[in-house]
């Protein structure tokens, strides 16, 4: 024990001490969490129009997947748009995405907007090889949300289907958004220093 400093001399004379009953004072506390807010995987559909009829893409979350923000969906939606070539690319090389989720940080809800698919190319603009086709009246993609769905209640819409049919349209949540199933934490200490 001579070779502690004195403080550590006097914490360790205060072990004996009794605590029980008493408040502790956090002054830092750093968590590092990676819990998944997918637990399993989860489907949703999205309803393309091509000519006169619907064409369904099947988008799937995978299981034990942690989408910590609405960035982080909106992001997954867009790969899902690009693996099946459900976008355009304008004349300066942006993608543009028909379907996209937001977060509405003044109603405390997400949106969902569906914008128009033109029914034919605009000019300057290219299709990407797997482009599945145009309506032959403008109208938007479809999302069916099923029941029991973990995106249900990960972004606070009823399972349904949502379609802007002939015009852009935002939905907003129907209930509040549970982004995280994790809502509280519950800390135990077993070790104090009291100096």
């Amino acid at each position: 024990v001579t070779d502690l400093p004195p403080y550590n001399k006097l914490s360790l004379n205060m072990r004996s001490m009794n605590l029980l009953g008493r408040s502790i004072g956090l002054k830092k506390l750093s968590l590092f969490y990676s819990w998944p807010n997918i637990i399993s995987a989860t489907s949703m559909t999205v309803s393309w129009k091509v000519g006169a009829s619907f064409s369904n893409f099947t988008w799937t979350l995978p299981a034990l997947r942690n989408y910590a923000s609405i960035a982080d969906l909106n992001k997954a939606l867009q790969t899902f748009c690009e693996a099946n070539g459900l976008f355009l690319i304008d004349g300066d090389g942006n993608y543009v995405y028909y379907l996209e989720l937001l977060a509405n940080a003044s109603s405390y809800k997400i949106d969902l907007s569906l914008y128009l698919v033109p029914t034919s190319l605009p000019a300057g603009w290219t299709a990407p090889g797997s482009f599945p086709g145009y309506p032959t009246v403008t109208c938007t993609p479809r999302l069916t949300i099923p029941t029991n769905s973990e995106l249900s209640n990960l972004i606070g819409f009823a399972a349904s289907t949502y379609d802007g049919g002939a015009s852009t349209s935002v939905f907003s949540s129907t209930y509040i958004p549970q982004l995280s199933p994790v809502s509280s934490i519950f800390i135990t200490c077993n070790v104090a220093k009291n100096d």
